[in-house]
């Protein structure tokens, strides 16, 4: 009730920020952009699921995003249910599944809930990216899990299809390749 007028009062679109290339810890991302702003991939009820293509031999994948717009947990779920399944699968049709859990790979963006602040934390998933939109309310965070695939290959693509909850966004994937020996 207190900030039922917000979208209005911001200009009725959530916007994010306009810089699409990211570093966080050395790790370059590549953020998709939508009329000059950032927009993640969301994954909602109405559409629960996107392939996204990797086609690479990884020895890491790193996933920036896995916070949920406009609620999400803690406010909204249960500790450790599933969020959202991310499933790699491999050149071979192998695949391997991911469960996204609340509090450990998932946690709600937006830091703020009426007049409080809290600290919605993923303990897999530590906040990597802080954004302000509107200092009274609206404090977003972005998280970034590392994903180490259990079986060595190419990964041609991750399907991330959300299971229960509010919408759930992905905002950038980028891969580290496997090492050669000599």
């Amino acid at each position: 009730a207190m900030a039922k007028d917000q979208l209005d009062r911001t200009g009725s679109r959530l916007l994010l920020w306009k810089a699409a290339d990211v570093v966080i810890s050395g790790v370059p991302f590549r953020c998709a952009l939508r009329d000059g702003y950032v927009r993640p991939v969301v994954m909602t009820a109405d559409a629960p699921e996107v392939r996204i293509p990797l086609d690479a031999d990884c020895e890491s994948i790193y996933i920036l995003g896995n916070v949920t717009l406009p609620s999400g947990y803690p406010l909204e779920g249960e500790l450790g249910a599933v969020a959202a399944n991310y499933e790699l699968r491999f050149a071979g049709g192998i695949s391997e599944t991911l469960p996204q859990h609340n509090g450990i790979e998932v946690a709600r963006s937006n830091r703020i809930f009426e007049a409080t602040r809290i600290c919605p934390i993923a303990v897999n998933a530590p906040a990597a990216l802080l954004f302000e939109k509107d200092p009274a309310r609206e404090h977003y965070q972005v998280l970034l899990q590392t994903v180490v695939p259990r079986r060595a290959g190419r990964v041609v693509e991750m399907r991330c299809r959300l299971e229960s909850g509010p919408p759930l966004a992905i905002f950038a994937i980028t891969t580290q390749g496997r090492r050669r020996s000599a």
